[in-house]
């Protein structure tokens, strides 16, 4: 959460979903409400749907932006990074955006080259960090 309010870019929404966590995730999200009033964020609130696709659709259809970046508790963004994809240079028409990524596990940081996009290879096997 902390790394998508402390963006360069500062022209989004945030969509909080609250999947039916168990834990104090409904307070933290709260408490990022209060912390983070100056950004536009809604909290949507939800049984346990017990797969994350139905909690991400979920929040996809809260959105009124143009652009989704789908990101879980656990994932954090380069505070450039809304500013990099927001470029015109950097979109595609019709497409996605996508990046490399930096896999942190707590002991080691193991970065991950995205190879070039091609549809048919996706039918077969994942090539992009959802987010």
């Amino acid at each position: 959460m902390r790394s998508v309010a402390n963006q360069a870019f500062q022209d989004f929404e945030l969509i909080i979903v609250n999947d039916g966590s168990t834990d104090d995730s409904l307070a933290v999200a709260e408490a990022c409400l209060k912390e983070f009033s100056a950004l536009r964020i809604t909290l949507v609130n939800q049984p346990n749907s017990g797969q994350p696709a139905l909690a991400r659709n979920a929040g996809i259809r809260q959105a009124k932006g143009e652009f989704i970046l789908p990101l879980d508790a656990d994932d954090q963004i380069d505070p450039k990074y809304l500013e990099e994809a927001f470029k015109p240079s950097t979109r595609t028409q019709g497409g996605s955006g996508y990046s490399d990524s930096l896999f942190d596990n707590g002991k080691s940081r193991q970065p991950e080259k995205t190879r070039t996009f091609d549809a048919k290879s996706l039918s077969i096997a994942n090539q992009l960090v959802y987010c």
